[in-house]
């Protein structure tokens, strides 16, 4: 159908708000509609831009806002859009600007506009600068906001390009230039309408005159400084800078005289008029830009053409010498001392003035009364030393007072002197003399001389032989510490107030001040340099029993003036008594014995390897009482374990239950701890040999026990006909069904699993299918006999297959032949088609179509329809291929007819990336395996609807039989944590160099760190990377050092203690659920939960972990935390929470890498093939992936030893 185009078109009109600038910018000039795109019927979207002018933000007056309001007009009346949607806001520079959020906001305005809804975009303002924030949007003026169901909407795309700039109001401006100053004029008066920058005032009228611009006189003017505002008016919030502009006003008078004198005569300044004239510019913060006052401008200078009268002859500025001169008797007694002490106050003195004491002298300037006038700048510091000497008390000036004090002279023009003003003293100068002393100076006087304890006169670094503090070892002589200052140790001393000292002495010494030193202090810093510089000499501690404070007196002799410590026992140096052996630390005890290992050993199988167990690595959830006890004395310590079970719980190599044996002679159950310096510094040691605890193995399964084991597998045995004709499908039988009567269990095996074997015939199955079926045989090639193993894990007796087929194929005996039937024209679901024997009854389908009826079947093969007019009729099946034609007439109007339909296909994404309508000009079939993909991020794609509900899902060719054909895209939440990297499957597990991956192996500690290393996205990995950790047991170079020191930093792994990570350790499945949901921000509802995790210290990691669905319990309804888990375990868990799952083996690519011990047929097999192969992929329906090319595997080596 053609499309008609409105005759009534809208003007638009796009304004933009900008907050908190005033100012609102309006701009009409959309740009040309570009070709339109069909979304819906009757929905269009128009694209036109705008931009914005510069904007101005002041950094630190909170978020800036960016506003914008399309406005229209149609048939007289003006309206604002209704409804946004699709926006999108991007900064040039985050750095500077950076885009929060967008909402609804209100319009700023002066006009009526003010109050309405607009689209707002908050933005954050981080530094100096500048930006282009980029706003585009789609905005509709019907009051439906919602352009997917709204048939009836006409939306249009907006885009907006704001250039933010970011102001920082501290700092300063360069002064105004040259285009600024020529800014600065106004009108000339009131009634004028020119403007003028200095105006020249004549007291007479008619010689008046005015310059245009303030730059007219060469160095007419000068500019100040910029500096602070610091008045309210203007505000210096908006104006937070000032420059002061000066004008010569005698410049611009010979520029008058020049260009007018010839004409008006000579003028002057007239009297009153300063010589210059001043004008402040104000830095605009918001605008970035200087203004002034319009008040300031013009400059008025008032001019005369009255010559001014002759002043008098300014007098020469007098020095030093010419004022005592002048003065004669005057400078008797000019300087007053005044002591000002409250107690023992001396009498003051008066001084004569001398030329050596007076410092500066000012130029002559005329006071009010017409005479000249100098400030003479007399110094006090000679007085004062003066009238210390006098009194015999030493003096200082009053706390406070200036240094010299002015007096101004005034020049007799017909003496041709100098005199001064009123009766001397002419200046007073106030002294204190010395009260309290202040407190020693203890860093500088507080030092002595040492000897070693052989006598030697000790020398520290840096050759000083003076000492305030010595810490000297009592177990190696050579350990002495020396510290040359009291101050050298922030903390280590304190001074008390300076007090009258009360005792026989204080006569001579009246004042005391009691010192504090503080022994820690000196310690502390001490193990620090020994560290830093003789780590041989190792961490001391101070002697036990040693006061670790002193107070030490210090007395002011009143004759010298000085502090001094008098008793001999506490003069310099200090000398503290340290040792190297440090005392046994009780809890450092209870660390170490748990982290302690004990061994647990089987002795029945010998390839159940020993194994070490740590004291604290029992099952808390059965186990409630500690299984030992601890006996200390002094510096050993005896352990006793006290419930071996405990122990003997936790060993189970290769899935094998164990049990104590009580009577083996080899249990150790006693072992003992150390107190002693070893390679981690002091701590508690394992003395002699560890704790062993000996085991024997649960015995062999009942028959029940194996057929128990052999319903809990997930697949029994499939059985599939592959014959092409009269193909029987696929049938699957359990495993028991399949044993013979006089079945055995079979000898110990390791396939992956230590346990027994059991044996089927492939035949027993191969009958079962043929008692369905019919006949068939096997298929060569495959195996005679079936084979499972059944091993313990722990808790149950289960059932794993070993190198079964995915499938035994059979092929059908006698198979009779069949022909191909071929409907073409069918519009029905089933139409018939397909494979039918000689002589069976065919029924085939026409369906139906819209402005078609039907008219018949015809057929070239010769065959006789029941019913040839009939839409659904039979024919009897020749021995021969057969085709049939469904024929259609049309029966729609000729109007109808001639419209010439576009039939379009339209993809509803939503919120995926836009995919583009496809339009044909006839009905039209679109393949199913040519529908787009649309992307989302952080989504699956789930497939494509026909409806909005997403209940009808496309599972076939699309017929595009009407005018327009919507498809709805579906997703679903892929909640990868953002830290890992979901995009790239790479490999990250790699076999050993057996050629074999191990999927029934434990795995530990480390290789589980290192995975978890690998999948962290190049920017984590980067931004967070760490080589160095305080794990004892993890050395720099430990081929795992550096994933398990980054993973610690980031929080994701933990040690068994701050010292210790035991790398080797298996992992649990507790562990490993903890170490997932450490991925995740989410805390746990506490809906997804086990019976058997109450109260379990990972219990809230395996709820959050089990809620992603990233792990799973059993279907006891347990989660069995302490168990072990298998590489194929954590393999598949990682996969789940990575969204990585093939769904079959056609996923697959033939050139990936295998490994003889992970077979199709294994329930592990394609989660380690995708853990293991480096691929390309695209999504499919139901969460899945499919493979789609294979890629090099990553180069761990630049992290790994």
């Amino acid at each position: 159908m053609k499309r008609r185009i409105l005759s009534s078109l809208m003007a638009l009109v796009l304004v933009f708000g900008l907050l908190p600038v005033s100012a609102m910018a309006k701009a009409s000039n959309w740009g040309a509609d570009r070709p339109k795109s069909e979304i819906k019927s009757g929905y269009q979207i128009r694209n036109g831009e705008t931009k914005s002018p510069s904007t101005n933000f002041i950094l630190g007056n909170g978020d800036g806002q960016l506003r914008t309001m399309p406005t229209g007009s149609e048939n007289g009346q003006s309206f604002n859009a209704s409804a946004y949607c699709g926006v999108t806001a991007v900064s040039s520079d985050p750095d500077v600007v950076e885009v929060k959020n967008y909402e609804i906001g209100t319009w700023r305005s002066s006009d009526s506009w003010n109050g309405k809804d607009c689209l707002q975009v908050n933005v954050g303002l981080k530094k100096a600068g500048s930006a282009t924030v980029t706003i585009t949007y789609y905005y509709t003026f019907s009051a439906n906001a919602n352009p997917f169901t709204n048939q009836n909407a006409l939306w249009f795309k907006g885009t907006c390009y704001y250039t933010v700039k970011v102001i920082d109001p501290d700092e300063k401006p360069d002064k105004p230039i040259a285009s600024d100053i020529e800014r600065f004029r106004n009108y000339v008066n009131t009634t004028s309408s020119s403007k003028g920058a200095v105006y020249m005032w004549c007291d007479t009228y008619d010689h008046h005159a005015w310059f245009n611009y303030v730059t007219d006189v060469p160095d007419g003017y000068s500019l100040g400084e910029v500096v602070k505002n610091d008045g309210s008016d203007p505000s210096a919030s908006t104006y937070p800078w000032i420059c002061v502009m000066t004008l010569d006003a005698n410049k611009y008078l010979a520029a008058y005289n020049s260009e007018l004198g010839n004409e008006y005569g000579t003028h002057y300044l007239k009297d009153g008029q300063d010589a210059t004239e001043t004008a402040t510019w104000y830095y605009n913060i918001e605008l970035s830009k200087w203004q002034y006052r319009s008040t300031d401008a013009p400059v008025y200078i008032n001019i005369t053409h009255t010559a001014p009268t002759p002043e008098p002859d300014v007098p020469n500025t007098p020095n030093g010498d010419q004022i005592i001169a002048d003065l004669g008797d005057a400078v008797k007694d000019a300087v007053k001392v005044e002591c000002v002490n409250k107690i023992d106050a001396e009498a003051a003195e008066t001084y004569d003035l001398t030329a050596g004491n007076i410092g500066s002298i000012t130029k002559p300037t005329k006071n009010p009364e017409g005479k000249y006038t100098v400030n003479v700048t007399i110094k006090a510091d000679e007085y004062v030393k003066q009238y210390s000497t006098d009194t015999g008390v030493s003096h200082n000036l009053k706390t406070g007072a200036a240094s010299s004090q002015t007096i101004t002279l005034t020049y007799n023009a017909a003496g041709g002197k100098w005199e001064a003003t009123g009766p001397a003293p002419y200046v007073t100068f106030e002294v204190e003399h010395e009260g309290i002393p202040a407190q020693p100076d203890v860093n500088e006087i507080y030092k002595g001389g040492y000897s070693d304890p052989d006598g030697n006169p000790y020398v520290g670094e840096g050759g000083s032989k003076k000492f305030a503090v010595i810490l000297e070892c009592n177990k190696v002589p050579k350990h002495i510490y020396g510290f040359n200052s009291l101050g050298l140790v922030d903390g280590g001393y304190t001074l008390g107030n300076v007090e009258p000292n009360t005792g026989a002495n204080k006569t001579d010494y009246p004042y005391t001040c009691t010192m504090t030193v503080y022994y820690t202090k000196y310690m502390e810093q001490a193990n620090k340099d020994i560290q830093e510089k003789h780590p041989a000499d190792g961490e001391h501690e101070i002697v036990a029993g040693t006061e670790t404070t002193r107070e030490i007196v210090w007395y002011y002799n009143r004759t010298s003036k000085s502090w001094s410590v008098l008793a001999e026992n506490d003069r310099a140096p200090i000398v503290i008594p340290v040792t190297c052996e440090k005392a046994p630390d009780e809890g450092m005890l209870e660390t170490a014995v748990e982290n302690a290992e004990l061994y647990v050993d089987c002795e029945t199988v010998n390839s159940h390897n020993r194994q070490a167990i740590a004291l604290n690595g029992y099952d808390k959830t059965t186990v409630t009482t500690k299984p030992y006890t601890v006996v200390r004395t002094d510096k050993t310590a005896t352990v006793t374990i006290t419930d071996q079970k405990a122990y003997a719980d936790q060993y189970k190599p290769g899935g094998a239950a164990h049990t104590y044996d009580s009577g083996n002679q080899s249990n150790r159950n006693t072992f003992t701890m150390e107190w002693k310096k070893g390679a981690d510094g002091w701590n508690w040691y394992l003395k002699g040999e560890p704790a062993l605890i000996m085991t024997t193995c649960t015995p062999k399964p009942t028959d029940d026990d194996v057929k128990t084991a052999l319903d809990g597998l997930e697949k029994g045995v499939q059985v599939t006909c592959v014959t092409e004709k009269n193909n029987h499908g696929s049938e699957t039988y359990a495993v028991k069904l399949g044993l013979p009567e006089n079945w055995e269990l079979g000898g110990k095996v390791d396939w992956g699993h230590i346990g027994y074997e059991v044996e089927a015939p492939t035949s027993s199955f191969v009958n079962l299918f043929s008692s369905e079926h019919g006949k068939h045989t096997v298929k060569d090639g495959m195996p005679e006999t079936l084979r499972w193993v059944i091993y313990w894990d722990g808790s149950s007796w289960k059932a794993d297959a070993h190198d079964n087929p995915v499938a035994i194929e059979v092929e059908h005996v006698n198979a009779p032949d069949t022909y191909q039937v071929t409907v073409k024209n069918s519009t029905a679901a089933n139409s018939g088609a397909g494979f039918y024997e000689a002589d069976k009854t065919v029924t085939i389908h026409a369906g139906s179509r819209s402005n078609y009826t039907f008219i018949g079947w015809t057929t070239s093969s010769g065959v006789t329809f029941a019913d040839a007019a009939k839409a659904d009729t039979t024919f009897k099946m020749p021995a021969k291929a057969v085709e049939v034609t469904a024929n259609w007439k049309y029966t729609g109007s000729d109007s109808d007819n001639d419209k010439d339909d576009d039939y379009t296909l339209k993809y509803v994404t939503n919120g995926g990336k836009v995919i583009s309508s496809e339009t044909k000009s006839r009905s039209w079939v679109k393949d199913y395996e040519d529908l787009p993909t649309p992307i989302r991020s952080g989504y699956r794609f789930e497939g494509w609807y026909y409806d909005t509900r997403l209940t009808d899902k496309v599972t076939d060719d699309v017929k595009v039989n009407k005018t327009v054909v919507t498809l709805y895209a579906r997703w679903s939440s892929s909640e990868t944590p953002g830290m890992l990297n979901d995009e790239d499957h790479f490999a990250y597990v790699q076999g050993y160099s057996d050629g074999n991956v191990h999927p029934y192996g434990l795995i530990s500690r480390a290789e589980t760190t290192t995975i978890f290393f690998r999948l962290l996205t190049d920017e984590v990995r980067d931004d967070n990377l760490l080589t160095s950790n305080t794990y004892t047991d993890v050395t720099n170079d430990y081929w795992a050092n550096t994933a398990i020191s980054t993973m610690t930093g980031l929080g994701i792994v933990q040690g068994r203690s701050a010292t210790t990570f035991d790398p080797k350790a298996p992992i649990t499945r507790a562990q490993f659920a903890a170490i997932c949901a450490r991925f995740d921000t989410g805390k746990s509802s506490g809906t997804q939960t086990f019976t058997d995790i109450k109260g379990h210290w990972a219990e809230k990691y395996i709820e959050r972990a089990a809620e992603l669905g990233w792990i799973k319990g059993f279907e006891d309804g347990t989660f069995r935390p302490d168990t072990y888990i298998t590489r194929a375990q954590a393999m598949t868990m990682i996969n789940r929470v990575l969204n990585r799952i093939p769904e079959d083996a056609s996923d697959l690519l033939p050139d990936m890498n295998v490994w003889p011990d992970c077979n199709p047929g294994d329930w592990f097999y394609l989660a380690v093939q995708e853990a293991t192969n480096s691929h390309n992929y695209k999504h499919k329906a139901g969460n899945y992936e499919t493979w789609t090319g294979m890629n090099k595997n990553p180069d761990w080596t630049r992290y790994e030893h």
